[in-house]
């Protein structure tokens, strides 16, 4: 823990780029996993513009059209496509693929930094993992990375010409995703929601005709959903999350806290709930954000057990008896204390403080939205005329 903090707070801070560099590292895999890479075909110019015409009909924010990476090979590999299916199907006792988005603030990260958490998820699950590579900010602006975790999962359900899989059945696909990875999952949700209506479009070959299919569930960690920090839990955590100064080497620590973005995570899944969507909600006790994949605390009896109950909730989401909802929402709410790890029944709605009402929620993140943008026009006044 103390090496963790040591290196987040490490003086002179490096810049983004080193940060970036640092964290593209590969993690060993165990010789009992089985992992293929393979890179998918760029589709044509109907995905982009499907996007933008998403986020244009939301009409919450501005971005820079986004554009296709340059024209790759696919990946060699040491066996055939239909090798890899029969590889895959013999080492999996699920009819399950967890659909998988790393992680790391939108500028760092890579599938293979994430092997000892998409490796867990799969040995527990007994599904397959496919965990996407996405390109980063601040080289590739939003909505380039959600444009390739639309691709990704399109490619999934309508595999391109020789890909290494048959067509997913979308009921057999989890979304799981920690952070800014949780981020994305949740867009992409937004951009299959908001397509609904839309005309058909061709990908990889194909027709594909809209609504597109959601998942049978999304399963996060941590969601990073307050990027602009406008919500009170991040204020009011400060002292307890992991990036700033937390005060674990104090004899009576822990007596409260939580991470400082979940506020966000609470706002998300009680407006999903309202909706009759069903929700499982475990919170940790003290646990700062993303404990169960950094280094130090992955190796925690709190890490394991929240992988396992993320593991379990991915199991059931494809399980045929819960696929029909009904028309009440199911929703589970329980806080694991920090100590003895016994779970106690709780309320989205007031624990440990009320929740804000949606509308409040919306009016202090597009304040703070508007504030951020007020800064950077002046900033960019600044900088203009510095240089006259």
């Amino acid at each position: 823990m103390d090496a963790s903090r040591a290196y987040i707070h490490r003086e002179p801070q490096p810049t983004v780029s080193k940060i970036q560099q640092d964290s593209l590292k590969a993690e060993p895999l165990a010789d009992s996993f089985q992992c293929f890479q393979d890179i998918i075909p760029i589709p044509n110019d109907e995905v982009q513009r499907l996007l933008v015409k998403a986020i244009d009909d939301v009409k919450q924010v501005e971005y820079r059209n986004p554009s296709w990476p340059p024209s790759v090979s696919r990946s060699k590999i040491a066996c055939s496509a239909s090798e890899q299916r029969d590889i895959l199907a013999e080492n999996t006792s699920r009819n399950l693929t967890i659909f998988h988005a790393h992680g790391g603030a939108f500028f760092q990260g890579i599938p293979e930094a994430s092997r000892p958490t998409t490796s867990r998820l799969a040995a527990l699950s007994g599904g397959r993992v496919a965990s996407v590579k996405y390109r980063l900010a601040p080289q590739c602006p939003f909505p380039t990375g959600l444009l390739d975790v639309l691709v990704a999962y399109l490619s999934l359900i309508i595999p391109p010409p020789h890909s290494p899989h048959q067509p997913i059945d979308p009921s057999t696909i989890v979304f799981a995703g920690d952070s800014s990875g949780a981020n994305l999952l949740y867009a992409l949700l937004q951009i299959l929601r908001v397509t609904r209506q839309y005309p058909p479009i061709t990908v990889h070959g194909r027709t594909v005709k809209f609504p597109l299919p959601l998942p049978a569930g999304l399963a996060t960690l941590s969601f990073y959903g307050d990027p602009l920090a406008s919500l009170p839990s991040y204020s009011l955590n400060r002292v307890n999350d992991l990036y700033l100064e937390i005060p674990w080497s104090h004899p009576s620590y822990p007596k409260f806290g939580d991470e400082q973005f979940v506020d966000a995570s609470r706002t998300v899944a009680r407006r999903a709930a309202q909706q009759g969507v069903h929700v499982d909600w475990i919170q940790f006790e003290a646990m700062p954000h993303c404990f169960a994949t950094l280094p130090g605390l992955e190796s925690g009896w709190q890490a394991k057990s929240c992988i396992r109950k993320l593991a379990t909730f991915c199991r059931g989401c494809v399980e045929p008896k819960n696929r029909d909802h009904g028309d009440r929402a199911r929703v589970k709410a329980v806080r694991v204390d920090y100590s003895s790890g016994a779970e106690r029944e709780i309320s989205i709605d007031d624990d440990p403080t009320p929740a804000l009402p949606f509308n409040e929620v919306q009016l202090r993140i597009r304040a703070m939205m508007d504030a951020d943008e007020d800064n950077f026009r002046t900033a960019q006044t600044a900088e203009v005329a510095s240089k006259l």
